[in-house]
């Protein structure tokens, strides 16, 4: 059977009821022109969901790795071993003891349950079902979620997706409204959502980076961000600040890359210096050329660390004026942020060290 249609037309809820009530099995693939979701049916009963690249495997795995503390090369070679089958890498799962059968169904439904509930906010878009038979390798835990609890929890959600997304956007950058940035103990994600958020917010991530990177779904870090909004313990940064915040971070990122290639290409160059120095004379070498070389290395060296502790500070100014409104009168105060290090602000005191070592070899140059 294929079926297919447009969501103005058929809205996902009569898509759903329509499959159910046929009992068919296959994949109903959406497209919104920007993004792409697949429902996996079986005999009429949902049994699998992904959006984009927030699907069950992703999810899995960090979850593992970050909540249960696998290593995280075991869980790569388990999960690289059962790619495309993600029912036999569940069951493996279970019989290595990683999680409970219980706890790996219920994880398996609720982050499937999301990603399906997500997807009932799209208003425009295609819809297009192709029957299959072959489909019990895309089942995980053996999960089975009617198409009547899904509609009616996703048309709860709409109205709340409304509000969490009027105050935050896969560009936000939060900050604790408080000084305490201290980290507590593994937290778990699903029974605690709100404070396993908290819990990670280091003022420099934008809210797309904690869906990336965590095990929880795109709904469930929008519904924890939006309870600490309420509870305000936490804060957005503005718009520009954020732009800032994202800008500088990275430029910190090329900057802490393009020093290697720097580095090869400054040691390429000493190597012929050095070659022609000592054909020159190796009396001239050892009592002047060398000690100057030796100088210049280690000048070259920390300049990257000089430049990476700039840009933290930078940073760290940026949060100190958004939080309390005002120039910071020295750098210890950036240190409430936990952002700036003791080491970030001795390589920061040597810039004008090194600042007036170039000046002297320029003007002795010019000379």
């Amino acid at each position: 059977m294929v079926l297919s249609g447009t969501l103005r037309e058929f809205i996902l809820a009569d898509v759903f009821q329509l499959l159910t009530q046929q009992k068919i099995t296959g994949k109903l693939i959406l497209n919104n022109g920007l993004n792409e979701g697949i429902v996996v049916f079986k005999n009429g009963i949902i049994v699998a969901a992904e959006k984009n690249d927030e699907n069950l495997s992703n999810k899995l795995f960090r979850y593992l790795v970050e909540i249960k503390q696998i290593a995280s090369n075991k869980i790569r070679e388990l999960f690289a071993s059962h790619e495309g089958d993600i029912c036999s890498l569940t069951k493996e799962i279970i019989q290595k003891g990683y999680l409970a059968e219980s706890e790996l169904k219920f994880f398996c439904e609720s982050v499937t349950e999301d990603i399906i509930c997500s997807l009932f906010v799209w208003n425009t878009g295609k819809y297009r079902f192709n029957s299959s038979e072959n489909i019990d390798s895309l089942i995980p835990a053996n999960i089975l979620i009617t198409s009547e609890s899904v509609i009616m929890e996703a048309m709860r959600r709409i109205d709340e997706w409304n509000r969490m997304k009027s105050s935050i956007n896969e560009n936000t950058v939060f900050v604790r409204n408080q000084k305490d940035v201290s980290k507590t103990n593994i937290i778990d994600p699903f029974k605690a959502t709100a404070e396993y958020l908290y819990n990670l917010l280091d003022g420099t991530s934008p809210v797309k980076e904690f869906i990336s990177s965590s095990c929880l779904t795109e709904y469930k870090i929008y519904e924890g961000l939006y309870e600490l909004i309420q509870q305000k313990k936490i804060v957005p940064l503005s718009d520009k600040i954020s732009r800032s915040v994202q800008a500088a971070l990275e430029k910190k990122k090329q900057d802490q890359t393009n020093p290697v290639s720097s580095t090869i290409s400054s040691f390429v160059l000493s190597m012929g210096i050095v070659a022609l120095i000592v054909f020159c004379g190796h009396f001239l070498f050892n009592s002047i050329i060398l000690f100057n070389k030796k100088h210049e290395a280690h000048i070259s060296r920390i300049t990257p660390q000089i430049k990476s502790s700039k840009l933290t500070i930078h940073i760290a100014e940026l949060f100190y004026e958004s939080y309390y409104r005002k120039k910071p009168q020295t750098l210890l105060d950036l240190k409430d942020f936990n952002l700036v290090s003791d080491n970030d602000l001795y390589y920061y005191s040597l810039e004008e060290t090194v600042d007036s070592e170039k000046n002297r070899r320029y003007n002795d140059n010019s000379e």
